[in-house]
């Protein structure tokens, strides 16, 4: 698990670290780099990255990158993605914390016919909210939560 983990943060490092002028994204721990597929934003958004370790229980922990097309303040932001947890039936574990912008939320519940835990930080940049989500099994959130957070947390906006 250790080195699973080192993999696991080293190739979201080199991810973050990486991307810009060339647009390539470098898992040099993995053994290949590659360039993201050109896309314009829509309107819905887009998911650029997705990085999963490997599955426990039928279940891959993960932590997936969104971009999505937001105009508003944090706080509208909160307000609007608390009022969509409640409309999903999904607990709030801890109250947000908000920034000017950024914030980060926990929450957990059932979806997809799973009991699910949730660590998510959104960053807010121009027009777009960049949100950066963990997710594990409720019960396996101890045993993966420390490394997932840690990878949501090491996320950075380029200048």
């Amino acid at each position: 698990m250790k080195s699973l983990t080192r993999s696991f943060l080293l190739s979201f490092a080199l991810i973050t670290a990486q991307v810009g002028e060339a647009d390539s994204v470098d898992f040099e721990s993995l053994g290949f780099s590659m360039s993201p597929p050109e896309t314009a934003l829509s309107e819905m958004g887009q998911q650029p990255l997705m990085l999963f370790l490997p599955a426990d229980d039928g279940f891959a922990p993960n932590v997936n990158v969104m971009i999505q097309p937001y105009a508003g303040t944090m706080e509208e932001y909160t307000e609007l993605s608390l009022s969509q947890f409640r409309q999903l039936g999904l607990e709030v574990v801890e109250e947000p914390v908000i920034e000017e912008s950024s914030g980060v939320f926990q929450y957990q519940g059932f979806m997809n016919g799973l009991n699910l835990r949730f660590y998510a930080k959104a960053f807010a940049k121009g027009d777009k909210i960049y949100l950066i989500t963990a997710t594990a099994k409720q019960s396996h959130w101890d045993k993966y939560g420390g490394v997932l957070i840690k990878s949501v947390e090491s996320f950075q906006l380029s200048d």
